[in-house]
Order: C-alpha cells, then structure tokens, then sequence
C-alpha cells in the first residue's frame, strides 16, 4: 500500500528469526540512528578496511532495510539480506535456531561501530591506573584514549562510561579503572532461593521414607541441602547421601561439594541415611559405600501359537535402589549377602513353604555357603516322614534357600560388569562399588515397602514469598551495590600479588545519549536454568537519573522502545514496542504484524530490553563531550538503602 506511514512496517519471520525482529524494530525506532542511515550518511564512513569490522557490509545492509522500512510503501518486508550477512559474519547466527534479541543487539551494534568507525588506523593507547589522581582526570584521559580507538556513530549514541572500584580485603588497596558500555544489564531484586522436595531413606527401612521440603539457596551446594534436611529430621548432614533416582535407577549421586544448579525441579531426589560418615568411605576411610539394585526374571514370549512360541529370560530392575556402608575387611560372598541381608531384612518376605516366619533371618545370620543357584528350589520338597533323619531337620532349621544372588554391575544397572559368587574373593571401593542383587523370584522382596512414602509436616508449609512489586529503580541500585567477588572469579591484587576476592562497585560515571538497559531475567548453566517472570515498573516517560548526579543537566529519559520476550528458557516468543518518530504514537510489532497499542500496555512481565532517549538541549557528539569541561560528566551512584540482593 502507498499510504502506509514511514517506519510502521513488520518484518517477515524467517524461521525462529523473531528475536532478530525485535532488536531490528527497536534499532529502527531510535530516532538519531535511523536519520542518520535515512540521510546516507552511512556511506561516507564506511570502514571496509577495518580488520575488526566486518568490510561494511552489516553497515550497508542494514542501511538498505531501513530504506525499506522507512520508505511508506509496504507494510511488510522480508529482511533476507541482512540475516545472511549477520550469518556470514556471526555463524551462530547462521541457522534457524531460538536466540536471544539482546544478543542480536549487542552484535548488530559492536558490528555498525567497526563498519562505521572514524578511525582508520587505530593507534596503542597504554591504560593507566589511577594512582590517587582525582577521578574526574582519570575519567576524562580514559574517555580521551578511548575516542583514539573508537569513535562512531555507535559511540556518539549508546556508548557512556562506567566507574569500576576494585578493594583488596587483606591489603585494603585500592583500584580505579574508566570504561566504556553499551547496555546496562541491571538483575532483578528478586528472591534468591527455591523450595526442594526430598525423600529421606531411613537407615532403619522398617521405617517409612519421609517426604520433606526446605528451602535453599539457588546457588547453594548439596552440602546446604543436606544441612537443611538434617536440621529438620535431626540427622547429621554428613551421614547422608543425596541421589537422583529415575527408573529405579541412580541417575547421579551428587557429591556434598556439587552445586544445586544440577538439580532440576522436576528430578525425585532421594537422601539416605547412612550408619556412618560419608568421610569414613573415602580415602583412608574404613568403610565402603555399596550401591544396591534390585533385578527380578523377566520372561519374554515370541510367536503367536501354542506350538510355535519360544520364551527367554532376561532380568530388569525393579525397586528402589539403596545405598550401605559396610566394612572394607569383607572379603566373602557370605559375610557380604549377610551384612545386606541383615540391612534389607523389614523388607525381604520368606518363601511360605520354608516355615520362616516374617522376614529370612538365617541368611542375615549363617555364613555358612549357600547353595548355587543352578540348584536352589523355589519351593521346599518335603521328604516322607520315614525318611526323615536328624540331620535333615537339623539342616532345615539352620539353612535357607537363597533369595538372590549377588554380581557386580555398572552405573546406570544396565548390564552386569564381574562375575561374583559364593566362591569369589570379595574386592571392594571405597566409594561407588555397584553391586545388584538378583532375586531369584521377585515376590522374596517387598518392592511396595521399600517406596511407602509418608509427608513431613513440613509439606504443608508454604516457603514462597508473595512477590512484591519492583521498580527499575530497584534493579538500577541492585546493580550498583558494592559485592564481593566469586571464588571462581578472583582478582589479581598488584599490593599482595596475590589473586583476591576483592570487593567491587560499579558507577556510572557518564550518561549516553541513549540508554540501553537490559532485565536480566534469565539465568543459567550447563545444567540448570531459569526465567524470572516478575513485572517491573518503569516509566515511560521522565527516567530521572538527576537525584543520584553530580550535576541535574542531561540526566532525563524517555522510553522509546522495548524488546518482548513471552515464554520460558529454551524457546519462547519475541515481540517489540516501539514509538514511531512519525506519530509520535506507541506500537505493537510482532514480526510481520504491526498495530497500534495504548500506552499502558507497554510495561508488562515481558519487558526484556528497554531503550531510552535522553532528553538534551541540543545535539552533542562523542568528541565535543570529551572536550566538556569537569562539571558537565554525571556521576550515577547507588543510593544509600540499595535494594538487599537476597531477599
């Protein structure tokens, strides 16, 4: 259509390129950058020979979409061009996978800066320290010495400078750097911890598992896990062992060091409660940590007639898997199936026929050899009264058949690893020894018992907290609260030329022209991750920056567009609002769709990227704000009752 207004045109979706449509609607309504490619500037600075850059092309094709765009003539277009040649020089980029729009972001503008960089041959600039020199020096030689470098359109709009105060806690010493940014990626003071369910194994299993819930630190370890469980059922931590079970099987023992970012929500996690220290299996330790599963006959039938069928036997798992301590001095087959019999004896049913009563006493008690299995009888066959002897009853009274046979296995109890009978010399780790017991009728065990489950009074306890309402304000002074670093994450100290977890804080110590801020709503690693969902309220006009400056001047934004993102980790949707220069009026962009929307509906829980334009007197490049004069660079602080990080 010929009547479409400049700018309102929706972006056809490639293939899971929303996220590339978000960022690239929110570039396209920032006014100083659009005009600027609109007005072909562009082409006058295109830096080809840039070994950073990627030869002008990002530059050029996103100069090209932007015409289409702006140009009034179609509603939608398809930005073909430009995704090839981010994937030529990004390769992540290159497919058709779910990525994130802030990264698309970043890359687009680190990419528009190289390709259009005023700086064609970049000079060696020494950083310095600031070696007690007032910060405002500092801070204007290391602005001066970046515009050396870096000096575009990039930096004329997004780029500010931050701040950085490194504090050795054992020399007290003290570290300064200036340094330029892009995006502010600010967290979300939001609670810190997560409720877990774990079913507690009794070192007695006459007893039933308990089902409990605690409530722990996110980033805590199973260590802080297994203190909590302990603490509620008044077992010492360091006598349990904590396991992911799935298909009767271990999926993994985590270790006490193991951090709970492995664990899932949706994993059925099991501590048992062993009758020894964990530290007394390992090393020089006395005992051995031997994991038990349970395998019964399974019988296959193939063919479909009377006469034509044939049958095997194989053996599954069944049961809940346990986990022992016993002596490192066993050495036997026998003294072995007695220390396991005598712990599984509530849940091991006699054979009725053998006139034991209850549970199988006599193997828990006699090492003397079992019988092999090859002649073991499922049922007793009883002789006649005549034949009959002393002995036999004698035998009768003292013996017992064997319920299962004992084999090495592996891991996961898939496949059996190292024969192991009554006449094997037992040989036992220290930790991990895998060990399944075959049973030779699975109705010797009772399977329903060893999983009775029963709930603790602490499942009716509700640990989360109603989530309150939170401000950008919140996030802003969160960000700049002062904290210590990481153990992985150490600083190397010049004092004690030592690495240190030094304490660090951010400032902002220069205002951008825009102001990128990003949410930072999701968090993750190799095995865990997470969306925070919570609404934050921020302005759509009148960001006021002025009460933590210096100086009140340019320290005013207005809200100009934000990148959506609807949905959890690993997928989602993306969306954008954006207010176009035009009409001054906000809309909807969702790919190829474009509508006009109230103002109201822009803050809401999706509210990823948000961009803001600073309010100015009058146009200002990067080079005429490093030659201002002291008073006029803003120095951003946290106030004095930041938000408490663990809420």
């Amino acid at each position: 259509s010929s009547s479409q207004t400049p700018g309102l045109c929706g972006l056809s979706n490639l293939g899971n390129t929303c996220f590339m449509n978000s960022a690239l609607q929110c570039m396209s309504n920032t006014p100083e950058l659009t005009e600027y490619f609109l007005n072909r500037r562009h082409l006058k600075e295109l830096n080809r020979d840039n070994p950073l850059g990627m030869h002008g092309m990002i530059a050029t094709a996103y100069g090209e979409l932007l015409q289409e765009m702006w140009a009034g003539s179609s509603s939608v277009t398809a930005p073909r061009s430009f995704k090839y040649n981010v994937g030529k020089f990004a390769p992540q980029f290159s497919g058709y996978a779910q990525h994130d729009s802030q990264e698309l972001l970043a890359f687009l503008m680190d990419g528009l800066h190289e390709d259009l960089n005023r700086i064609k041959k970049k000079p060696y600039v020494e950083a310095k320290d600031s070696n007690g020199r007032p910060d405002h020096v500092v801070a204007k030689e290391a602005w001066e010495n970046h515009l050396k470098r870096n000096d575009s359109i990039i930096v004329d709009t997004f780029q500010g400078q931050f701040k950085s105060t490194l504090v050795c806690p054992e020399c007290q010493l003290v570290s300064v750097t200036f340094d330029p940014f892009m995006f502010l990626q600010v967290p979300l003071p939001v609670n810190k911890k997560r409720t877990m369910t774990v079913n507690v194994v009794p070192r007695d299993l006459s007893q039933p598992i308990l089902e409990v819930r605690v409530s722990v630190a996110k980033s805590g370890s199973v260590a802080t896990l297994l203190t909590e469980v302990g603490q509620l059922l008044s077992i010492a931590a360091d006598r349990m062992i904590l396991a992911d079970v799935y298909g009767n099987r271990f999926h993994k023992i985590l270790k006490g060091g193991a951090s709970l970012s492995s664990v899932l929500d949706r994993d059925t996690i099991y501590a048992y409660e062993l009758d020894c220290p964990v530290s007394e299996t390992a090393g020089s330790g006395t005992k051995s940590l031997l994991v038990l599963y349970h395998r019964r006959p399974r019988v296959t039938t193939y063919g479909s007639s009377y006469f034509s069928s044939t049958s095997s036997t194989s053996m599954e798992l069944f049961a809940l898997p346990q986990v022992i301590c016993v002596s490192r001095d066993v050495n036997s087959y026998q003294v072995l199936s007695s220390a396991i019999s005598e712990h599984l004896k509530p849940q091991i049913m006699a054979p009725p026929s053998t006139g034991v009563s209850g549970t199988l006493l006599a193997l828990a008690k006699d090492e003397k050899p079992i019988p092999d299995a090859d002649n073991a009888q499922d049922e007793a066959v009883e002789a006649p009264d005549a034949e009959r002897t002393e002995g036999d009853e004698k035998a009768k009274e003292t013996t017992a058949p064997e319920l299962f046979q004992l084999r090495y296995i592996n891991m996961y109890g898939s496949a059996e690893i190292g024969d192991l009978s009554s006449s094997s010399v037992v040989k036992l780790a220290p930790f991990d020894t895998h060990l399944t017991l075959n049973w030779i009728k699975d109705s010797y065990y009772n399977a329903t018992a060893s999983s009775k489950v029963v709930r603790h009074s602490s499942c009716d306890f509700s640990f989360k907290k109603p989530d309150r309402q939170i401000n950008l304000k919140d996030c802003l002074d969160l960000f700049l609260t002062k904290e210590q670093l990481g153990e992985n994450d150490p600083w190397y100290c010049p004092g004690c030329k030592e690495h240190r977890r030094a304490f660090k804080k951010f400032d902002i110590w220069k205002l951008p022209k825009v102001l990128v801020i990003q949410l930072k709503r999701f968090s993750y690693n190799s095995f865990w991750r997470d969306k925070i969902d919570n609404e934050v309220r921020f302005p759509i006009e009148g960001l006021d920056l002025s009460g933590s400056c210096k100086q009140n001047a340019d320290a005013l934004y207005d809200l100009h567009a934000v990148s959506n993102h609807y949905g959890g980790m690993g997928g989602g949707h993306y969306t954008a609002y954006a207010k176009n220069k035009e009409t001054q009026q906000w809309h909807h962009f969702d790919d190829s769709s474009v509508r006009p929307v109230k103002v109201d509906a822009v803050v809401s829980r999706a509210a990823y990227v948000l961009l803001y334009k600073r309010r100015t007197s009058g146009p200002a490049t990067a080079a005429t704000e490093a030659k201002a004069d002291e008073p006029a660079i803003a120095a951003v602080t946290a106030s004095s009752d930041a938000t408490d990080s663990t809420m």
